[in-house]
């Protein structure tokens, strides 16, 4: 909810998440965000995808995340694919799903 580069980039991954939805699940982790914070930063970014907090910090430790953002693929059966420390621009995190994930014609 604090991190200014997630805001920035929010909106490209909306677009994202709105063309491969169907095919794509896209998770938010707020890190150690309270839950009010976070609700107020989906709401205040439209943000149409699930979002769950970190309060602890395990799910941010298991993909090595020391900061925000970080945006990850992980496949159906739970690997990590590909990460982009900083944050992704939506043409490439576009151009990813498009080459590692079967997806529908858009």
């Amino acid at each position: 909810s604090s991190c200014e580069p997630c805001r920035e980039q929010q909106r490209e991954i909306n677009d994202v998440a709105a063309d491969y939805g169907d095919a794509v699940l896209f998770i938010g982790i707020a890190g150690t965000s309270a839950p009010d914070d976070a609700r107020e930063y989906v709401s205040e970014n439209d943000v149409a995808y699930p979002v769950g907090t970190d309060p602890s910090g395990e799910i941010w430790l298991q993909y090595g995340v020391d900061e925000p953002p970080l945006v990850v693929l992980v496949s159906r059966g739970g690997r990590l694919v590909r990460g982009w420390p900083g944050g992704v621009g939506g043409d490439d995190l576009r151009e990813q799903i498009e080459e590692l994930a079967v997806v529908p014609d858009a």
